[in-house]
């Protein structure tokens, strides 16, 4: 009973004590809304969502757990401008029943600053206790979406998730004899307090009135009131979180801005090397034959025709003049006939197989000539004349998890030159 009264929408816990909250039960209700919170998420629910995001901050359980955060972690002991901290488990008993969104106006932040390593001052601005605790309950809320929604090779400020883990990704990726040979460290200038209000407003998942107040709450620093126009207050246990997702893709945009380097330099390897081309052409049609090779195969053949017709010519006269009896000429011409179709037929099909190299040879040559004119303005190309050039050149790129596939279409022919493959990638499967 004692996890059930405590449960989402519990009215009044006061009277029963700091000491006496079930906080197991409490953690284990959280949780349980967490996690309903993912699935929704997951399932493109985003109504159903808020109301469990709703139903989490209203909750005891999860106004509890915001209050006991704030008054055991490091900064317990600092105050905001209002001076007061909860030291007592009656003031923390109290500071459950004031979590309510009703009426709530977060008070100004207390502006301190702190020494960076070069020698600068980073600014911190702290909450009142109360502010924290509004902070911690609503995180509950935001966190589940938080960690769905992250990049996937983010680390800093993530639960579960530590140096350590960014230590081993960078093994796993160094240690590969393919991959990266270095490491570029960036910093995003004033990262935290340049971050668009109005961007956060529309796309950070939670109460937008709630987060609203927080982002306009101004600070106070040498007794003055300073107004907040952007960014989102260092110091605040939702800023950390607010600013991940407000980063959120650009690991996505960093690794398509490579992808798109790797096939534009692959694509000038390829144009840069049109022997291979030529070679692959000719595999791909059959084998890679020498013109000389078929030549003497037709000249061959050619001749053993002509001197199974003479033979068959002979073995008539020899038949007229009586020498052989008929049962035996017919038998022996059967034989020559049969001798003489089969090599006809393997005639027939080197004259083919030439016709074919020689177009291949005539192919060679366009596609030589393709990229003798092509590699002649790769280097000063222009961001249209790339595009234009990729539309022409590959099918497509397929990406898996180790690998990269990028299949070409190389034009062989003046006209086709003029034709984007994917232009009629697309016609060739549109519907007639």
């Amino acid at each position: 009973m004692a996890a059930e009264n405590q449960s989402a929408g519990a009215a009044s816990h006061q009277e029963r004590g700091w000491h006496a909250i079930h906080w197991q039960a409490a953690n284990q209700e959280v949780k349980r809304l967490q996690v309903r919170i993912v699935k929704a998420q997951q399932q493109g629910k985003w109504g159903k969502v808020k109301a469990l995001q709703h139903l989490l901050t209203h909750s005891f359980s999860g106004k509890a757990l915001a209050v006991k955060r704030v008054t055991e972690n490091q900064g317990k002991r600092t105050p905001g401008v209002d001076g007061e901290i909860w030291k007592t488990p009656q003031k923390k008993a109290e500071a459950i029943e004031t979590l309510t969104q009703r009426g709530y106006h977060p008070q100004p932040l207390r502006r301190i600053y702190i020494p960076k390593s070069n020698g600068s001052k980073r600014p911190l601005s702290i909450p009142t206790m109360k502010d924290r605790a509004m902070q911690a309950l609503y995180l509950l809320a935001l966190d589940p979406i938080a960690e769905i929604q992250a990049d996937p090779n983010s680390y800093g400020f993530r639960k579960e998730r530590s140096t350590a883990d960014a230590i081993d990704q960078c093994h796993t990726v160094l240690s590969n004899r393919a991959g990266a040979e270095w490491i570029l460290e960036g910093d995003i200038k004033a990262c935290f307090d340049k971050i668009s209000h109005t961007w956060l407003e529309a796309h950070i998942p939670m109460e937008k009135s709630i987060l609203q107040k927080w982002l306009k709450a101004g600070f106070i620093e040498k007794r003055v009131l300073k107004p907040t126009e952007e960014g989102t207050p260092q110091g605040g246990i939702c800023s950390p979180v607010i600013a991940n997702l407000a980063l959120d893709g650009l690991e996505a945009k960093l690794t398509v801005s490579q992808l798109d380097e790797l096939v534009w330099q692959d694509l000038c390897h390829l144009v840069a090397d049109p022997i291979n081309l030529a070679r692959a052409l000719r595999r791909a049609q059959g084998g890679d034959w020498l013109p000389q090779e078929r030549q003497a195969q037709r000249e061959h053949y050619r001749k053993a025709v002509a001197a199974l017709t003479a033979q068959m010519e002979r073995l008539t006269e020899a038949y007229l003049d009586g020498i052989f009896p008929r049962e035996e000429y017919r038998q022996r011409r059967q034989d020559l006939e049969q001798r003489l179709m089969a090599l006809e037929q393997q005639y027939r099909l080197t004259e083919a197989q030439i016709h074919q190299q020689m177009e291949i040879s005539g192919m060679c040559d366009a596609l030589t000539s393709f990229c003798q004119r092509v590699q002649a303005g790769l280097a000063e190309a222009t961001f249209e004349q790339k595009r234009q050039l990729v539309e022409l050149l590959i099918d497509r790129v397929i990406v898996t998890m180790d690998e990269v596939e990028i299949r070409y279409v190389i034009p062989t022919s003046p006209q086709s030159e003029h034709l984007r493959f994917c232009h009629l990638h697309t016609d060739y499967f549109a519907e007639n």
